[in-house]
């Protein structure tokens, strides 16, 4: 058995250091997988024989040294922070993953195949990023509410192989964006919380995969919230928090292209309500969080675009249990729809690191109900939506 090179444990409930017995145990071991979550201890130091290692998303870890394994082919994806973090010489590192602040002092350098980064708060600054803008193939980048410079986000239009960017919380702005030129490849980018403008609108427009765009809590003029109407590629597009007249939105939503429109928080005005209902016939969901929509206003919408899911947190006090119902089936009905290729132009997450999200709900009427629970596939934007714990203010419409 010492002669072992590939095992594949699943699920096997292990000691929070069985890692490290397992590789002492079978010292030829080139290929382990597990499914494990609970597995508090990774040190790899001087596992030279190790050439693949492949683990279930960790819970637990708390500390991870990978050091000198250039050979070493992982993905790693942390949904606590660790009390150790130290990563040097691992070329071979596929992809990486910190849902939560970034740990003090720690190492991340050495890297060369990086396809995917995601990771935020104070800890991810200029020294962290050089690091990680040095791999030529990401593919995936997430730097979520972090200190990083200007002069270092300017370098991320190096990266041409980019098809998702998502940098909500940055010093992002106009300025910035006009290095980006050579990103031409984006299928969804998320900007929430940032200073773009108007030529940041006018570059997205110009994306021709570009298919997903968040901009939440964005303080958008009135020349830039004119623009959105340039963005006749997209299909999903995010305004939470954006304060924006009903008469921007009318020539993107005649285009016929939206599918999915974000207006959470916004004042669901008679203006706004007779613009989706004249305007929105292409329009499948309808995110109306953190917003007062009143049964009529409800009802009118429902009754104008029949396909057409409205995502509430809360209901309108004194709704019929037959409109309960229809949200329920339609709910549903978009549901079926996203897992079986709804959005045929998005391209798919492709990896299991990127987790779905689910809203709770509720089949009462109540005032304080929410619509119908609707779980979200698992895109790349599921997962910067997880990135508002890293937020230097509590973001409430995700």
């Amino acid at each position: 058995m010492r002669q072992l090179e590939t095992l594949n444990i699943g699920s096997t409930p292990l000691a929070e250091d069985a890692l490290t017995w397992l590789l002492d145990r079978f010292p030829n071991l080139e290929v382990l997988r597990s499914h494990v979550k609970g597995l508090a201890l990774c040190d790899l130091r001087g596992r030279d024989q190790l050439k693949e290692l492949h683990l279930t998303p960790l819970e637990q870890l708390r500390e991870l040294r990978i050091v000198d394994l250039p050979q070493l082919r992982t993905n790693i994806r942390l949904t606590r922070t660790p009390d150790v973090l130290e990563i040097r010489n691992a070329a071979g590192l596929r992809g990486f993953a910190v849902e939560g602040p970034w740990p003090e002092n720690a190492t991340f350098e050495g890297l060369r195949d990086l396809e995917w980064f995601t990771a935020g708060g104070e800890g991810i600054d200029d020294e962290v990023v050089d690091q990680v803008l040095r791999c030529d193939a990401l593919d995936r980048l997430t730097l979520a509410y972090p200190a990083v410079s200007q002069d270092m986000l300017r370098r991320i239009g190096n990266l041409r192989e980019l098809t998702f960017l998502a940098l909500p919380g940055t010093s992002l702005n106009d300025d910035v964006i006009r290095d980006w030129s050579s990103l031409t490849g984006l299928w969804e980018v998320n900007l929430d919380d940032t200073e773009i403008s108007v030529e940041t609108i006018g570059w997205l427009s110009r994306i021709e995969s570009l298919r997903r765009v968040s901009i939440k809590r964005v303080p958008l003029n009135d020349a830039a919230a004119d623009a959105l109407g340039e963005l006749t590629q997209i299909s999903e597009l995010y305004l939470a928090g954006v304060p924006i007249a009903p008469s921007k939105l009318r020539r993107l939503l005649r285009n016929g292209g939206l599918e999915t429109l974000d207006l959470s928080g916004c004042e669901l005005g008679p203006e706004l309500v007779d613009l989706i209902c004249s305007d929105g016939f292409a329009l499948k969901h309808l995110v109306l969080r953190d917003t007062e929509v009143d049964r009529h206003s409800l009802q009118q919408l429902m009754e104008a675009a029949p396909a057409m899911y409205v995502d509430m947190d809360r209901m309108p006090k004194g709704l019929p249990d037959s409109l309960v119902a229809e949200l329920e089936r339609r709910a549903a009905a978009l549901r079926r729809a996203m897992n079986t290729g709804w959005r045929q132009t998005l391209r798919p997450g492709a990896d299991v690191y990127q987790t779905a999200s689910a809203e709770t709900g509720s089949k009462s009427a109540r005032s304080d109900a929410s619509s119908p629970a609707l779980e979200v596939p698992a895109t790349y934007m599921s997962q910067i939506s997880r990135q508002q714990l890293f937020s230097r203010k509590r973001l409430t419409n995700d």
